[in-house]
């Protein structure tokens, strides 16, 4: 359940860091403080929607971070 401040107590479809600049995504992982997502299926989603909503994620900014803590993988 994500939290009711950022998520109104709603399951969340994904977690993880994100940063824009400029009206592009740089980093898009799956490293969250709070929820273990281990799915790289789900994070090349969340990839996509943010792209139908008009950014642009840029190459190699999607990376997908093992939960064994090994080498973060490039997912796109």
């Amino acid at each position: 359940m994500h939290p009711k401040v950022l998520g109104g107590g709603l399951p969340a479809m994904y977690a993880g860091d994100l940063t824009i600049r400029g009206g592009r995504v740089v980093d898009l992982t799956n490293l969250s403080g709070t929820f273990e997502f281990d799915d790289e299926a789900g994070l090349l989603e969340v990839a996509k929607e943010l792209t139908t909503q008009g950014l642009i994620v840029e190459t190699g900014a999607v990376r997908f971070f093992p939960p064994d803590g090994s080498r973060p993988i490039v997912l796109a």
